[in-house]
């Protein structure tokens, strides 16, 4: 809180913890199960920080909502700016059209504050192409500087109206009303949980109630009880970063141990006990360049695994977390203590050099945006042009034309129905791309695993004399598609066939780097937990319904290839089929025998 109130080392301190549980935790280290609530604990930090700087502004009449929005921007804006700059290159030489497409638009939404809303509309955190994104780390910024906007602006109105126990109560009400949807939302919408405000406010509110409640909290309480409650938090942090699993769907109520923890140093620590641990020079000087260590890492990271065609072990990763600390430092010193200082650096010098970098970010990240990651190695896809752009999204969508089509009365023996999600539209792209449909009436139903069936889907299995179910089976869905044989076997739907799953190895980037004669035959181990789950299914479902995709791809070495024989990629997103990808396993499913049907239309 430098210039509203003496520099408090211990705060720095517990910065650095933040961000080394955070930086060790993406890293893959075993043993810090609950390291990425190292960004939780900087939401309360911040909520503690802001909340004071606005409350005593506010009662000294000083306040002036521009001023701070100023700060914010010099704080905040360069470093990040600069960080998406040093990442487009790398980028560049190291992705895929569709990951460089992705990146761009992360580059958009990070610039605008807005990373979290994409990330929460097109993945997940803890997912494996998480791992991949240079820019997935932003999202927490996103959800500060939205609280800045909101915060400010309430905390003035409640100071004005009812003074700091008014604010106080508005963040108690708020952060409830928070943390009860925040309750609800992770176990209904996990990804809506993790990363947007309406379930992230309780913890910078706490921190901003901690804030307003530690004067009198310093003046009921003795020097020796302070610092057995600062060692409380510092311990409550340590362990929830040691124990609290991302199993748990956190945000929680479990978070509250490492929140109250931060809130208990940040109200009571001093230059004695759990303070003066924090306060040490090495994690002070840590603390100092923090904010520029969570930019670095991540993309750091997620380039050394975007290079390698296997998962990257947390001994490599962590070996660079020195390189990510030099870059940390690199940045604080040329970057953020420059923009920081109104001495070196006008309002309007930083204005104008934010609006010039917050354009050219934009501009490339939009460019990589419409031109589908500017359709570099298109030849390796189609070549066709019109599928590189956003080729694995759009190609995909395509089947749906055929969703909820109804059948023609009395060609029962004509009819298939497909049934399930995005595996299921890859199979109706291979029957199109192999021409294995003509002659047949094709009908999409896509409905999601183990969901109660709707009326109209069960009416149009009624009239189909074939149904594929595909999408997918492993342990926890195989019962619940043994309901739907028995059902569609009561049915007297004479062909049901139930498609395995599929999975194409670890990274395609780092396959696109090989050299050449090694890239077109290079074969991908699939992940283990595609082959756990096929493994499962073939044990579970009957051998005459049952295709097994990696049977038919494994050449006896327990891998599938990346190409077609004409270097053609099979899968941009090693999950669905491109259009070269879908004629090549096309050819191979349709030469099953539960697919022997097809060949003859009216049997």
């Amino acid at each position: 809180m430098h210039g509203d109130e003496a520099y408090r080392p211990e705060i720095d301190g517990l910065r650095a913890i933040a961000v080394l549980a955070a930086m060790l935790f993406h890293a893959g280290v075993p043993w810090l199960a609950g390291g990425y609530l190292g960004v939780d604990v900087f939401f309360a930090i911040s909520g503690f920080l802001i909340t004071g700087i606005v409350v005593r502004g506010c009662e000294d009449g000083r306040f002036e909502l521009g001023h701070f929005y100023m700060r914010r921007i010099r704080r905040i804006l360069p470093a990040l700016l600069v960080m998406c700059l040093v990442t487009l290159p790398f980028a560049w030489a190291l992705m895929i059209p569709e990951d460089l497409e992705n990146y761009g638009q992360s580059l958009v939404a990070t610039a605008v504050s807005l990373n979290n809303v994409l990330l929460w509309l097109t993945s997940g955190y803890f997912k494996l192409e998480a791992l991949f994104k240079p820019l997935l780390h932003t999202w927490s910024l996103g959800v500060e500087e939205q609280y800045y906007v909101v915060v400010p602006l309430l905390l003035m109105l409640s100071v004005r109206w009812w003074g700091p126990r008014g604010a106080f109560a508005v963040l108690a009400a708020a952060g409830a009303l928070s943390l009860g949807i925040c309750e609800y939302l992770r176990w209904t919408y996990q990804e809506a949980n993790f990363f947007l405000l309406p379930s992230r406010f309780w913890e910078l509110g706490l921190g901003g109630m901690a804030a307003l409640a530690r004067p009198a909290l310093l003046a009921r309480t003795g020097p020796r009880l302070r610092r057995g409650l600062a060692a409380t938090g510092l311990a409550a942090v340590l362990t929830g970063l040691i124990c609290l699993s991302s199993d748990l769907n956190l945000p929680g109520w479990e978070t509250l141990m490492p929140i109250s923890g931060t809130c208990l140093v940040l109200t009571f620590a001093d230059r004695r006990g759990a303070g003066r641990l924090l306060a040490a020079r090495p994690m002070v000087g840590l603390g100092l360049i923090s904010y520029s260590a969570y930019l670095y890492h991540a993309p750091v990271f997620a380039f050394v695994r975007i290079a390698r065609l296997e998962p990257a072990p947390p001994a490599l990763l962590a070996s660079t977390i020195p390189l990510c600390l030099l870059l940390a430092w690199l940045s604080w010193r040329f970057v953020e203590l420059p923009f920081r200082d109104a001495a070196r650096t006008s309002n309007r010098q930083v204005l104008r050099l934010c609006a010039g970098l917050l354009a050219l970010v934009v501009a490339c990240g939009m460019l990589l945006h419409v031109t589908g990651g500017l359709r570099a190695w298109a030849g390796y896809m189609d070549g066709d042009k019109a599928m590189t752009l956003r080729l694995t999204e759009s190609y995909n969508k395509d089947p749906m034309r055929f969703a909820g089509r109804a059948f023609a009365a009395g060609e029962r023996r004509r009819n298939l129905l497909v049934l399930g999600n995005s595996f299921a539209r890859d199979f109706i792209n291979m029957g199109q791309e192999t021409g294995a449909f003509a002659g047949i009436n094709l009908s999409y139903a896509p409905v999601q695993d183990c969901e109660p069936l709707p009326a109209d889907v069960i009416a149009r299995m009624r009239e189909a004399g074939a149904v594929v179910i595909g999408s997918g089976v492993s342990a926890a869905n195989a019962p619940c598609v043994l309901e739907q044989i028995a059902m569609l076997e009561a049915l007297q739907v004479r062909h049901i066939v139930v498609l395995g799953s599929k999975q194409f190895g670890y990274n395609n980037n780092a396959v696109m780097l090989l050299p050449e004669p090694q890239r077109y035959g290079f074969r991908a181990k699939p992940l283990a937990d595609a082959t756990k789950a096929n493994a499962a299914a073939r044990a579970m479902i009957p051998a005459r319904y049952y295709v097994d995709l990696f049977a038919l791809l494994d050449n006896g070495t327990g891998t599938v290839p990346v190409f077609t024989p004409e270097r053609k990629l099979i899968s941009q997103d090693r999950k669905h089929l491109t259009r070269a990808g879908a004629r090549y396993l096309g050819d191979k499913v349709f030469a099953q025998p539960q697919f022997s049907w097809l060949a003859k239309p009216g049997t």
